[in-house]
């Protein structure tokens, strides 16, 4: 037995003496044996006297208490699940910085100039990684983040550890709020470092008022990227089987994103590139 009736009636009444014509309300009560269940009523007016008071309604009172219950395990566990998420992405960033840290360390100690710029190197492209767990630990979905956020602060990081006095055009992101998963974004960023690093090495020697544009259109199933710099160029023939590492790294990404791809060199060095956007689940190339 349930102590129902009289709450169950002034709960009803109350929204339909207001004007409503329907309820539908939900009431935790106490079973004879101290228990506690969910009943969720449900009702509508069938008749109203003159003056507007309730002269018949009908409804039903249903149960809930199981799937109530089974509904806040759920809700419980998501969040468990968010919170291990979340100190994942921070614990692989933390440590991730721990190994930029002995990098650039190893870099200050070295008297070999070219080996100190290896290991900037190195440690830029790491940090382009950590950059992303950065994000998605702050992120709503912890599996996508902002693309816009995420190249600012690549482009930030290689100008200022070059030093250089290379001038960025604005990022131009046709759509500002488009979000990449996880697994796109990682190779992504890889290649824009990649390039930067390329264009800020090579690029701009003799070269006055250096300059790197880059754009962004997201398309019903792709994104476009162009990436252009007013650099010297490079020898377009031969491209596909490049010598340097970071040339073999971008043909190697540009194949992980599954890129159609073309490089010119009219003025200085631009390389345009489509990436599918692949709906498969969350730990697919999911965009949207």
């Amino acid at each position: 037995m349930l102590f129902r009736s009289k709450i169950f009636i002034l709960d009803a009444t109350d929204k339909l003496n207001n004007g409503e014509s329907e309820f539908d309300i939900i009431i935790r009560l106490r079973h004879k044996d101290g228990s506690f269940r969910t009943i969720r009523d449900q009702g509508r007016v069938v008749e109203r006297q003159e003056n507007g008071e309730i002269k018949r309604l009908i409804g039903t009172n249903l149960d809930i208490t199981n799937e109530t219950k089974l509904r806040d395990e759920l809700t419980q566990s998501l969040h468990d699940k968010t919170i291990l998420l979340q100190e994942i992405h921070h614990r692989v960033k933390n440590n991730l910085a721990v190994i930029i840290g002995l990098l650039h360390l190893q870099s200050f100690n070295s008297k070999n100039d070219e080996l100190g710029v290896f290991y900037d190197e190195m440690s830029n492209r790491i940090k382009s990684i950590a950059d992303v767990h950065e994000l998605l630990y702050s992120s709503e979905t912890l599996s996508k983040i902002n693309l816009k956020s995420y190249i600012g602060k690549l482009f930030n990081n290689v100008l200022s550890l070059s030093k250089s006095d290379v001038e960025l055009n604005p990022l131009i992101f046709i759509d500002e709020n488009f979000e990449m998963n996880i697994n796109q974004a990682i190779p992504l960023g890889l290649l824009v470092n990649e390039l930067l690093t390329n264009s800020v090495k090579h690029a701009f020697k003799g070269i006055d008022n250096p300059t790197i544009s880059f754009t962004v259109i997201k398309e019903e199933e792709s994104i476009s990227i162009s990436y252009k710099d007013n650099g010297v160029g490079f020898e377009i023939e031969g491209h596909s089987s490049p010598t340097s590492l970071g040339f073999t790294l971008i043909n190697t990404l540009l194949g992980q994103l599954e890129a159609n791809y073309s490089f010119t060199n009219s003025i200085g060095f631009g390389i345009e590139f489509s990436i599918p956007l692949v709906k498969q689940g969350s730990h697919s190339y999911l965009s949207n």
